[in-house]
């Protein structure tokens, strides 16, 4: 089952705002609220206790509990878990524009790419990231490549090998 994350953060934030806690009245779970900057607690919603035998209530009581600290946790680790996921998605996508022209550079048998290691003090134009690129089209001599991000550094790397290709 996918996850939809849209609407979970609607519904997050269509919710009261967190973060929430468990409402205890003489020791009972009876629900969950949250506490105003004013130390009021706004109760945000109720347990119902109905009428509990004797022998049931301490196991019934305990698990009314469990259910609204599992409410209230699950309630305020819900957006940020969302903003990790969003922030690891995009991450992923910043990586596979690094990992998938590096693995096209490199497809040539011998072929071989250097990450020059980044040196901003040196380089006030922009090229404050290098691969060195050895392959057949660099007649086996490392050529050079730089870029404001890693990935502009191999994305201009490509575009010369396209270039190359191009004239053939």
């Amino acid at each position: 089952m996918a996850v939809d994350r849209k609407k979970l953060r609607r519904l997050c934030e269509a919710a009261t705002p967190g973060p929430w806690e468990r409402v205890d009245v003489h020791g009972i779970a009876l629900g969950v609220g949250k506490t105003t900057d004013q130390g009021k607690t706004v109760r945000v919603f109720e347990m119902i206790l109905n009428t509990l035998t004797k022998e049931s209530k301490e196991k019934d009581t305990k698990r009314i509990a469990a259910n609204a600290d599992l409410i209230v946790a699950a309630r305020n680790a819900l957006l940020p878990l969302l903003n990790d996921l969003d922030a690891a998605e995009k991450r992923v996508v910043e990586l596979e524009g690094i990992v998938k022209p590096l693995d096209r550079l490199r497809a040539n048998e011998g072929a071989s790419v250097t990450i020059v290691c980044p040196n901003p003090e040196f380089t006030d134009d922009g090229r404050d990231q290098g691969v060195d690129v050895t392959d057949e089209w660099t007649d086996w001599e490392p050529r050079r490549f730089y870029g404001v991000t890693l990935a502009k550094a191999l994305e201009a790397a490509e575009a010369a090998k396209e270039k190359l290709d191009e004239r053939g």
